[in-house]
């Protein structure tokens, strides 16, 4: 299995009769994969961004967010919010929606291995 990491650093051609995967290098070629930051795992379920699971004591279980709460945004948004989830930043703001209200949760990434909420 390979994750949107590694694929987005090829140009990636598919040959479905033949059963193949053809990959170029693309611009992102050599380009660091990532690690997420904040204890988020997404999909994409019926065109919407949702959370699947959430990883205990990581930064999100700490400010409350929930597997099944839904993340507005799209297909093209997922690798960009995966993006934004793994660069270190004091004040990330996460919308989603709960059982139909709306929650608004601000996450404190830190790339450096702390948990900030001790500070």
């Amino acid at each position: 299995m390979l994750g949107l990491g590694i694929l987005s650093q090829y140009a990636v051609t598919l040959d479905f009769p033949r059963r193949k995967m053809y990959l170029r290098r693309g611009l992102r070629f050599g380009a660091p994969d990532r690690r997420d930051l904040s204890g988020l795992h997404l999909l994409l379920v019926n065109r919407q961004v949702v959370i699947d699971s959430v990883d205990v004591d990581s930064e999100a279980e700490r400010r409350g967010l929930k597997a099944a709460d839904n993340v507005p945004g799209t297909a093209e948004w997922l690798f960009t919010i995966r993006e934004r989830l793994s660069q270190p930043s004091p004040d990330l703001v996460i919308v989603c929606q709960r059982e139909g209200r709306i929650e608004i949760t601000a996450l404190e990434l830190s790339d450096d291995g702390t948990d900030r909420t001790e500070r």
